[in-house]
């Protein structure tokens, strides 16, 4: 089975007050572009379609429009749509009846038997498509605790999957403890980390597993992807964006190729090193007219050098009259690079609870640099062997 993966569309998005109509029909084309030269069995969309629970007209259109083009581009694939956080799943869901006869499907909400969330892609495969679910609100027996609901539910899923005959697929739209989100717009349900869940809760009896929800795209396991947003949605995302041709069999590790969709206008932050704002002003003076980006001035201030009362007028007047779209300033201060690293530091309880005694270590002497190397090798042999005998001993620390 052949599957295009791509999550986090956000359709409807603004950035900085500014409409993005443009880039979101620039993205379509060339996923068209991508459907007629693949011809895949399915689409796989995994959550977060709109970027809000109520979307624009001009947003509804423009998806209503995507559609029916990325249906005309390959008529025998099957277009599956799962709801995210940012969605309203029923909302979702309720216009679906109609594209069902254009092999579209939008599935917004969780059905208890999962029979309208299995669909099979006539004998080519199996996608079970999962939408975004509070941990508390998945399906369950009358008697079962809230706490582990969410993992007893995926392991049903799990089960379920590992019957089928031909290749599987869940789509799903959460977090996964120890991903990076360095880069990523923060996902909004997510409170120190916890609201994550461990890959092996998950359980094993999907061939793939196309996941939504963080815009960095990256492996977690061997079958394991986050797509990644194929647009920028903030400028601390990375650079490259796109979707994922995947080819499955069942019992197979996927074969992955990722296809990278231009952005029509990328989110520029500059210049890459923190200088004075009137340096950055005059950078932004030498921009071409008619380069198309959204800008982010990066600055360094101090009690010496504030930042002007009067910098938005500096920065608005510095591209009048050209393409380029000013956004926002990021400000480097003394106080402001200590809480950066104090922030780059924080973990989950989940992830800490997969680091070795070891690891925490490493952590603590990356911090903490007074000690001689003789020293910090000590501390480092020593709980590099209090990790090997727990281990030994099936100890967990």
């Amino acid at each position: 089975m052949k599957i295009i993966h791509t999550a986090d569309w956000h359709v409807g998005h603004e950035l900085y007050g500014y409409d993005r109509e443009e880039e979101f029909d620039y993205f379509f084309t060339q996923l068209s572009q991508l459907m007629a030269e693949e011809q895949p069995d399915a689409l796989l969309v995994s959550g977060d379609v709109y970027d809000s629970y109520m979307p624009s007209n001009a947003a509804v259109k423009q998806l209503n429009t995507a559609l029916l083009s990325l249906h005309e581009a390959s008529p025998e694939t099957e277009i599956i749509l799962t709801a995210g956080n940012h969605d309203s799943g029923l909302r979702l869901e309720a216009a679906a009846p109609p594209w069902l006869s254009h092999r579209i499907h939008l599935i917004g909400t969780i059905d208890p038997t999962l029979e309208r969330n299995r669909i099979e892609i006539a004998g080519k495969g199996v996608v079970m498509a999962i939408p975004f679910c509070y941990p508390a609100n998945f399906p369950h027996k009358e008697s079962d605790p809230v706490e582990g609901r969410q993992e007893r539910f995926f392991q049903r899923v799990s089960e379920q999957l590992s019957k089928e005959s031909l290749p599987t697929v869940l789509m799903a739209h959460l977090y996964l403890s120890g991903v990076q989100l360095n880069g990523t717009r923060q996902p909004r349900d997510i409170v120190g980390g916890s609201e994550a869940m461990l890959l092996s809760d998950i359980g094993t009896g999907y061939d793939y597993l196309a996941l939504g929800h963080i815009h960095r795209r990256q492996w977690v396991g061997d079958r394991t992807l986050y797509s990644g947003s194929p647009l920028p949605i903030s400028f601390d995302e990375p650079a490259e964006h796109g979707v994922l041709v995947v080819e499955l069999d069942r019992g197979i590790a996927p074969r992955v190729d990722f296809r990278q969709m231009k952005t029509l206008r990328p989110l520029l932050t500059l210049p890459e090193e923190a200088v004075s704002y009137s340096d950055a002003i005059d950078l932004l003076r030498t921009i071409d007219a008619d380069k198309q980006a959204y800008i982010r001035l990066h600055v360094k201030v101090n009690g010496d050098a504030p930042l002007p009362f009067d910098y938005l007028e500096q920065a608005t007047k510095a591209l009048e009259g050209k393409s380029a779209r000013y956004c926002t300033v990021k400000v480097e201060s003394p106080e402001s690079v200590a809480a950066e690293r104090v922030e780059q530091r924080m973990v989950s309880p989940d992830e800490l609870n997969t680091y070795t005694a070891q690891r925490i270590v490493e952590m603590y002497l990356e911090e903490h640099t007074d000690l001689s190397e003789e020293g910090r090798q000590e501390l480092l042999d020593l709980f590099g062997t209090i990790d090997e005998v727990c281990s030994q001993e099936g100890i967990t620390i």
